[in-house]
């Protein structure tokens, strides 16, 4: 990495610079301004806002547009019991078994005892089975349940807020295990604990969190693990919060039996509520 590059990503990972573009995607502006921007957006990186349920003109900020519901039936949840769904619409960028590490680009790893913060929840998950899944500035920006359970607590983790895109991933060392992150763990009963870790990035104004009164990328916060004294229900496919400006999900399954399903792929698309692992027939 040339050290023009090293100097680019450190000034840009400051946590204030992307507190600074989530007040600005918070701001009023007027609507025909808005308009504007979000037309010149949606140009730009190819979004589809006609699935948006909400209008263009609907939208009092450009923050209420990027983290747009969907009109209804557009992300039909499988019901399948024997499958993990996609918790996000994105591009898979890689899945395998967990060990000690797991991947973040050929050729670079990074252990999940430092992305969880927690060396005991680490080795309790080693053989089980995660993926990465990237949120380019085009995508749906909620995160969603990817089975049945009962939401036990989270954990929260203070860091920089790296580019996870082309630049910050082949030149950012365990980039997800240094950048700000929110991990929401799961009690499933068919697929054991899911930790759905949610990985801030450059620009992101903050990450928000739909069970709780949680929101990351304030100023002075420390690590936090919360654990609930009575565990919170979830629905597969319910929402678990949103990416304001978006970044990567880390997902992380206890279970050691699943093997990614037929017409996913690696650096393929992926939509929220798609089979993403499946159980072996019976």
């Amino acid at each position: 990495m040339s050290t023009g590059t090293k100097l680019f990503l450190d000034v840009i990972s400051r946590n204030p610079l992307s507190r600074t573009v989530g007040r600005i995607a918070g701001t009023s502006y007027p609507k025909p301004v808005l308009r504007a921007a979000i037309s010149l957006y949606c140009k730009a990186y190819g979004v589809n806002v006609d699935e948006a349920r909400l209008k263009v003109s609907d939208f009092n900020t450009f923050n209420e547009f990027f983290t747009r519901e969907l009109a209804d039936g557009l992300r039909p949840i499988d019901v399948d019991a024997n499958v993990v769904v996609s918790p996000v619409d994105g591009v898979l960028l890689n899945y395998g078994k967990i060990g000690a590490s797991i991947e973040q680009i050929k050729g670079k790893t990074y252990s999940v005892a430092d992305l969880l913060m927690d060396k005991k929840e680490a080795a309790r998950l080693q053989g089980g089975t995660y993926a990465t899944i990237y949120l380019s500035p085009r995508h749906y920006h909620r995160i969603h349940c990817p089975d049945d359970g009962e939401i036990v607590g989270y954990t929260y983790v203070p860091g920089r807020l790296y580019p996870v895109n082309n630049l910050g991933l082949p030149n950012v060392d365990k980039i997800f295990a240094v950048n700000e992150r929110i991990s929401t763990t799961i009690k499933s009963k068919r697929f054991g604990t899911i930790h759905v870790v949610k990985v801030g990035a450059t620009s992101v104004g903050s990450i928000s969190v739909s069970y709780d009164n949680m929101r990351t990328n304030v100023a002075g916060m420390s690590s936090a693990q919360v654990r609930y004294g009575h565990p919170k229900p979830i629905g597969r496919g319910q929402e678990l919060g949103r990416f304001n400006l978006g970044s990567t999900v880390v997902l992380l399954i206890e279970n050691t039996n699943l093997s990614l399903c037929a017409g996913c792929q690696p650096n393929g698309e992926i939509q929220m509520g798609q089979r993403l692992f499946n159980l072996p027939p019976q």
